[in-house]
């Protein structure tokens, strides 16, 4: 890392852990001791995958639309539901 040019990226999700920032503190420390904060493809960079391309320009999607099964009735079912319905097969719930 000292030898080459090294952007050091670190994820969001190790916030949740107790004294979860310590790591955020870490990198900065690392980063400067290495010497490399603002310089052109060195530094460091929070979530730069779990944003998720987020400002990106992007084609939208939708999936295929979820149609009611005949055998249903027609009737609705809250897909929270489906454990329930899994773990008593046969039963009318």
């Amino acid at each position: 890392m000292a030898r080459h040019r090294t952007m050091v990226n670190i994820s969001w999700s190790i916030q949740r852990a107790r004294q979860g920032e310590q790591a955020y503190w870490a990198t900065v420390a690392l980063t400067a001791l290495l010497g490399q904060l603002g310089t052109p493809g060195g530094g460091l960079g929070f979530g730069y995958a779990c944003t998720n391309l987020a400002g990106a320009v992007r084609k939208a999607f939708s999936g295929p639309p979820l149609t009611r099964r005949r055998e249903c009735g027609g009737q609705r079912y809250p897909g929270g539901a489906a454990v329930r319905y899994a773990a008593a097969p046969g039963r009318n719930l």
